[in-house]
């Protein structure tokens, strides 16, 4: 048999569409390769049996321009998660104190066509 590489787009796996998703865990993960933290929402979508994970959040930084993070936990002096962090845009938008507040969200996607929580209007 000879091996022949695929024309591109025929064999990509559906992606889930943005949709209003509810949040049913959260966890705290540390990456490999790194050492800093970050939250990990377990959601359930409207359009698949399974939970699934995402981490990255997309949100007005700086009052200026949409971009999209990771949910990094950076804190303050006190333990507090940082208003001017994704995942402090995160909370402000949802009007929470803490991530486990958190329990539907809006989703939109990033370059990559991943799901990823929506924290703007």
């Amino acid at each position: 048999m000879e091996y022949t590489l695929e024309p591109e787009n025929t064999t990509k796996t559906p992606t889930l569409q943005p949709k209003t998703i509810n949040i049913i865990n959260t966890e705290i993960e540390t990456p490999p390769k790194t050492n800093k933290q970050k939250i990990t929402f377990i959601c359930k979508h409207p359009d698949k049996e399974e939970p699934i994970r995402i981490s990255k959040v997309k949100y007005i930084k700086n009052n200026k321009q949409i971009t999209t993070s990771g949910t990094w936990i950076s804190t303050n002096e006190q333990g507090q998660i940082l208003t001017n962090s994704a995942l402090g845009q995160l909370l402000t938008h949802y009007k929470i104190k803490n991530p486990k507040d958190l329990k539907t969200a809006e989703t939109t996607t990033d370059d990559k066509n991943y799901l990823i929580i929506k924290a703007y209007n």
